[in-house]
């Protein structure tokens, strides 16, 4: 759409010329969109019957999908959106423990503690990341005279490494003999319930193929 630029009608005088200068028709742009907060612009056309979008900086979602329209008139029309922070949700308080901090959103920091004689495992601190996840583990409150998983046990041909032992958080390392390979987990962590993570490792033979010829 254009817009004429000078008087759109023109009178012819008694000397046989024109009393205004011939118009000239301009394309109609709209002013730079408006700014959002932690966001910017897609599209750098402003003129009539354009488009421009809106994204967000990392952390941080649109509040309404937003495409706005340069119109004839020179304004956009629809409605700007706002960038909020990603939303983590509430981590849980473990039982027997407390939860310090109440914000969830983006760059949120929350701490965990129990109460005594309870011991905390997993993580006493977690921040709230971009991808709306909490980092670290989720904490529990353990109580201290239940604190060792038993032995996991060795698989035949197979070593264990339990140098740290076999309290909540400790992990066991599992390899297999030469001539052996390792199916199942090569580590185990003593969890919170103690019970163990992963799978009960086997140690298999490996079998040589040979290629007979004809």
């Amino acid at each position: 759409m254009m817009e004429p630029a000078g008087s759109s009608t023109l009178r012819c005088t008694r000397d046989e010329s024109w009393n205004l200068p011939k118009p000239v028709c301009k394309v109609i742009t709209c002013r730079r969109p408006p700014p959002v907060l932690h966001g910017k612009v897609e599209g750098s056309d402003f003129k009539w019957a354009s488009t421009i979008s809106y994204t967000c900086s990392e952390g941080y979602q649109l509040s309404l999908p937003a495409v706005l329209t340069c119109e004839g008139n020179g304004i956009w029309r629809g409605e700007v959106p706002q960038c909020l922070p990603m939303f983590c949700g509430d981590p849980g308080t473990p039982v027997e423990g407390r939860i310090e901090g109440r914000s969830f959103t983006y760059n949120s920091k929350v701490s965990f503690r129990c109460r005594p004689p309870f011991l905390l495992v997993g993580s006493s601190r977690r921040f709230c990341q971009k991808d709306g996840s909490w980092s670290g583990i989720q904490p529990t409150c353990i109580d201290p005279i239940h604190t060792i998983c038993t032995d996991p046990g060795t698989p035949h041909f197979g070593m264990q490494n339990s140098s740290q032992g076999y309290q909540v958080g400790s992990t066991v390392f599992f390899k297999c003999r030469k001539g052996y390979h390792i199916q199942g987990s090569t580590t185990r962590s003593c969890l919170a319930n103690l019970t163990w993570s992963g799978m009960q490792p086997e140690c298999l033979r490996k079998f040589e193929h040979f290629n007979i010829g004809g």
